[in-house]
């Protein structure tokens, strides 16, 4: 799958533990860990080829980090916590939405707002906008490059060495923790070099995303099992026995598209690979948290048009999640990720949805009094 957040929401461990022996035989089976995107996506393969297949997920629902609120809102409305956009050049995730039957919608067209120092502004100076442009051709022109020499260089000496105009480093910035949710000293020039940039127009999946993961699920059948979080792996020349929910399952092999991380929670033996074990102990993923707000009113409408704001605050970008639902009021989602991300993770849900409406009453004065109730994740 090709990046942005359905890449987050899709990308997990993708570990196979095979036995001594090829997948073959009366009844060759494989156990899928994680029913995410990708636990899913290859579980519905697996089966296509004619294996039998088990996915065990430890939530009560399916979907890893695509998770759709609804229930929560006015006008039956609803707002994405999770992977959100899918652009034109996610090609793997619109297929995947055509074979189901679910219809993309555009998002509307937006009205930046940037807001810094305690000033609202609607456009962009030149030098900004070319400063910004500068940036990316910069890491077009590097990704042409032999690669290993940017290993150990990060996105934020970059960002230094070009001496960019301050709005355009702050863009920049902004784009870069949106994206990978990390700092941009923390970012690898190389990976940055190696991930392609979203092209075109952004979608939604129309009723929301949630659909697709449900839709592959449903596929499935009762081969999902959903709150059986397993706890225990075994692997051998002979066969892997996994542990999960209370029951035992026997496979010729198992794979794992659970979050690395997760795994630290699971007992292996024999034990995993060293790589792959140390991977598991030290690899940390980036910070990020979504915060959505239901207004009684859309204050924000301006000239017709969806606001999108960049805001020098403990939020970085705020839009709507409801330009294209009907409905008086409306969700405006907060975005928090890098640094900023951190310090909302630690801040309580309570807490963390009042400081984003506070913060966004900062931008725009007064839209506090329009402020019904909230949800956040992280």
């Amino acid at each position: 799958m090709n990046r942005r957040e359905f890449v987050a929401a899709a990308a997990g461990a993708a570990v196979a533990l095979r036995t001594g022996r090829a997948l073959g035989g009366t009844s060759p089976r494989v156990v899928v860990v994680g029913a995410g995107l990708a636990g899913l996506v290859c579980a519905r393969d697996l089966l296509r080829a004619g294996i039998d297949v088990q996915v065990f997920e430890a939530r009560k629902v399916v979907g890893g980090r695509v998770r759709t609120i609804r229930g929560a809102f006015e006008d039956g409305q609803y707002a994405e916590a999770g992977g959100e956009f899918v652009d034109e050049s996610h090609s793997a995730m619109r297929e995947e939405a055509h074979r189901l039957g679910l219809r993309l919608q555009a998002t509307a067209p937006r009205l930046d707002v940037l807001y810094r120092d305690g000033r609202r502004a609607h456009s962009l100076s030149k030098r900004a906008l070319r400063d910004r442009a500068r940036f990316w051709a910069r890491v077009d022109e590097l990704s042409r490059r032999p690669l290993p020499a940017l290993e150990h260089r990060s996105a934020g000496e970059l960002i230094a060495s070009l001496a960019l105009d301050p709005t355009a480093r702050f863009l920049v910035e902004h784009e870069l923790r949106e994206t990978f949710a990390v700092e941009p000293s923390r970012l690898s020039l190389r990976f940055l070099a190696l991930t392609p940039r979203p092209r075109g127009r952004s979608f939604r999946i129309r009723g929301g995303n949630d659909q697709l993961p449900e839709g592959l699920a449903d596929g499935l059948g009762t081969r999902v099992s959903l709150d059986a979080p397993v706890h225990k792996i075994e692997w051998s020349a002979g066969d892997v026995t996994v542990h999960a929910g209370g029951s035992r399952v026997h496979a010729d092999a198992c794979v794992l598209t659970a979050p690395v991380p997760t795994l630290a929670d699971i007992e292996f033996e024999p034990k995993l690979p060293a790589r792959l074990a140390a991977a598991v102990e030290h690899l940390q993923y980036g910070s990020a948290a979504k915060t959505v707000l239901q207004y009684e009113e859309r204050f924000w409408l301006l000239r017709a048009e969806t606001v999108s704001i960049q805001a020098a605050l403990t939020f970085q970008h705020a839009y709507e999640a409801t330009d294209r639902q009907p409905g008086t009021g409306g969700i405006l989602t907060a975005f928090t990720a890098g640094r900023f991300g951190e310090i909302f993770g630690k801040v309580g849900k309570r807490a963390r949805v009042l400081l984003a409406a506070d913060e966004i009453d900062d931008v725009y004065p007064g839209s506090r009094v329009f402020y019904e109730h909230g949800s956040t994740s992280a």
